[in-house]
């Protein structure tokens, strides 16, 4: 049986703490010694074997090859033109899609530009908007425009993109003269 002393130079070796530390600690280093030398001694602990997993086979199992006249079947040719054509049909629809998001964008932009020659919040010789502000530059919308710091009033404004213009919320579809009619 151990005593505490030798019980703790034990504890120390087995976490992995080097003579030379454990000697630093305080310990005589013949108990040190002593100690390290019946550890050597012992045997290692025994290591029960883990159940082995069960081993996969070598070659994956491959479904029976298939008839050589699937492809020639009536059934196969016309599933096969069935999914090309809603391939296309929806190559079709995603570049309908796409362009009339341009020609919405497009409108935007344009009638943004025609907006803020006409609004109240707009100031054109500094190119910004007095209506809108941030107080942080990060709280700005991606699309907004280009931010601005506002030392007078310690916030943040932009210099309006025309799509912020179009979407404002500070002026309501009344006051807004719309550029062109019929066109929605």
């Amino acid at each position: 049986m151990e005593n505490s002393i030798t019980g703790e130079i034990t504890k120390l070796l087995k976490e992995g703490k080097t003579v030379k530390e454990i000697i630093g600690l305080g310990y005589k280093p013949r108990t040190v010694y002593h100690v390290q030398s019946r550890l050597k001694k012992q045997p290692p602990p025994l290591i029960t074997k883990a159940a082995k997993p069960p081993q996969k086979s070598a070659k994956p199992t491959l479904p029976p090859p298939l008839d050589d006249n699937l492809e020639n079947d009536p059934e196969i040719i016309q599933l096969k033109k069935e999914v090309r054509k809603a391939e296309l049909n929806r190559s079709i629809k995603e570049i309908t899609v796409k362009n009339e998001i341009d020609e919405l964008v497009e409108l935007a932009v344009e009638w943004g530009t025609d907006f803020k020659k006409t609004c109240k919040y707009y100031e054109p010789r500094e190119d910004f908007c007095l209506g809108l502000k941030w107080h942080e530059e990060s709280a700005i919308p991606k699309n907004a425009g280009k931010p601005l710091h506002d030392a007078t009033n310690d916030c943040f404004r932009v210099r309006p993109s025309p799509l912020l213009c179009v979407l404002c919320p500070l002026t309501s579809e009344n006051q807004k003269v719309w550029p062109r009619e019929n066109n929605l």
